[in-house]
């Protein structure tokens, strides 16, 4: 496996004037203007569109001779091409992000924003005994939590079955999670301070390679 993940970051903060909306809207396929504008806010519509712009640009980016009416979707929903390219998108509060890498191995990435008043009570069933010890004893419990999350959501996302595997399956109180013959590693993103990112494949030393972009690039 090439031991290199791309990683692009678009702030998402402000809503686009109607004309960047077009504009963008237009550099994707038709199909998917519906699934787009289904969407009830703003922030969640551009979010959409951003992740597909992100993956064209990817795909672009090693020059894939696929585009983005290529994408086939698994038993559980997982969006993939047939070609040596793996992805993963993920948006949350002001960022969108999409990794990839040029092989087969699969890639998962996940970012949260961090809500310092969440009930960390409500989350007990998807934590295993070691992790909850891990942010009881922690000196931020909150920012913990996240980053234990962020590495689950990864890791499902990458193994394919999303929702479907029970969260509390994934251990992350070591350096690799296992589940049944594979082992995945992870590492974190650095976004901004009240953000945790973290991103997982099988690659045992993998190196990370992250750009920030703006919506201005993705038009060009």
């Amino acid at each position: 496996m090439n031991n290199k993940a791309h990683v692009l970051c678009v702030h998402n903060g402000d809503q686009m004037k109607e004309k960047i909306w077009l504009e963008c809207l237009q550099l994707i396929p038709n199909k998917y203007h519906a699934e787009i504008n289904k969407f009830r806010f703003w922030e969640r519509r551009q979010s959409s569109l951003i992740g597909k712009l992100l993956l064209k640009k990817a795909l672009n980016f090693f020059s894939v001779d696929k585009t983005l009416l290529d994408i086939k979707y698994t038993t559980y929903r997982k969006p993939y091409l047939e070609d040596d390219f793996s992805f993963s998108i993920s948006h949350s509060g002001e960022f969108v992000v999409c990794a990839f890498t040029p092989n087969k191995e699969p890639i998962g990435v996940d970012i949260e924003k961090i809500e310092r008043k969440i009930d960390l009570n409500n989350f007990s069933s998807v934590l295993t005994k070691r992790e909850k010890n891990s942010i009881t004893q922690s000196r931020e419990p909150i920012t913990t939590f996240y980053n234990i999350w962020t590495i689950k959501e990864a890791v499902s996302k990458a193994d394919g079955r999303g929702l479907n595997l029970p969260l509390n399956t994934i251990d992350t109180c070591q350096n690799y999670i296992s589940l049944g013959t594979k082992k995945w590693y992870y590492k974190p993103i650095s976004v901004e301070d009240n953000y945790k990112c973290n991103i997982t494949t099988t690659c045992k030393d993998f190196e990370v390679k992250l750009k920030l972009t703006t919506i201005s690039e993705l038009l060009e």
